[in-house]
């Protein structure tokens, strides 16, 4: 049979272990130690929190509503605890952890890793297993790894992007790159090659030419034009071109 509780009766019996608060949720709060708190509330269902066993709902209640006063006599009939996930040790918890998961969870069949990551948030700090095959046992790997994996994914990203687009922008780049230093020393010889044929020339004309082209580097010029172009708002001018038709228009006397 159930029996019934008077909240403000009992509030009034154990000020220091019961507590009345019809404004915050209407119902008493019950402190036990400092390690379990029994809420009841007038609405009758009854809450049992604890460290050890997380929240106990226990639903099948009685209740006897008074009209005169806000806080009715309910009565209560424990069944059964519904204990929420996960079972396992916080993650906060400075406990070493375990070599495999634990035998609750462990199935039979394959997991995939959404529904690991439905079943524990603790899961989420597990490794994705490599093999399709594999069982959510071979998932755990240890701290260590993990920290060593998460630094390697830090420090060299492009490694794990090996994206087709990646790899081909990375390519292009790299073929640019080998394009400006070719041509940069072609024209370089081309300027060489025109003065050695021009015969006599003024030694200062001379010094001037190789001194321009000595300081000549492609990769400057492309990173100036592209400055000047975003800061003026034009196209990017084809500088080598009009470098190779000054070369090519020389007038050799």
């Amino acid at each position: 049979m159930p029996w019934p509780i008077d909240i403000i009766k009992l509030s009034r019996m154990y000020p220091e272990y019961v507590s009345y608060e019809p404004e915050i949720h209407p119902g008493a709060t019950v402190r036990l130690n400092n390690k379990v708190v029994l809420k009841v509330f007038t609405t009758g269902s009854v809450t049992l929190t604890g460290k050890q066993f997380g929240t106990c709902l226990y639903r099948r209640l009685n209740m006897t509503s008074l009209s005169t006063s806000i806080s009715p006599s309910i009565g209560y009939q424990p069944t059964s605890c519904r204990i929420p996930l996960p079972q396992q040790l916080p993650s906060s918890q400075r406990v070493p952890m375990p070599a495999i998961l634990p035998a609750s969870i462990t199935t039979t069949n394959t997991i995939s890793i959404l529904d690991k990551c439905s079943l524990h948030d603790d899961l989420l700090y597990y490794d994705c297993p490599s093999i399709t095959n594999e069982k959510i046992q071979c998932a755990w790997t240890s701290t260590n790894y993990r920290y060593k994996r998460q630094r390697r994914v830090r420090n060299h990203p492009s490694r794990l992007t090996n994206t087709v687009a990646y790899r081909s922008r990375r390519m292009r780049l790299h073929h640019k790159k080998k394009w400006l230093k070719k041509f940069k020393y072609d024209l370089l010889k081309k300027l060489r090659e025109k003065i050695k044929r021009r015969g006599k020339l003024f030694d200062m004309e001379n010094s001037i030419i190789l001194g321009k082209a000595e300081q000549f580097n492609a990769e400057h010029y492309v990173k100036r034009e592209l400055e000047k172009a975003r800061f003026y708002g034009y196209r990017v001018s084809p500088v080598y071109d009009q470098i190779r038709d000054q070369i090519n228009h020389l007038k050799i006397e």
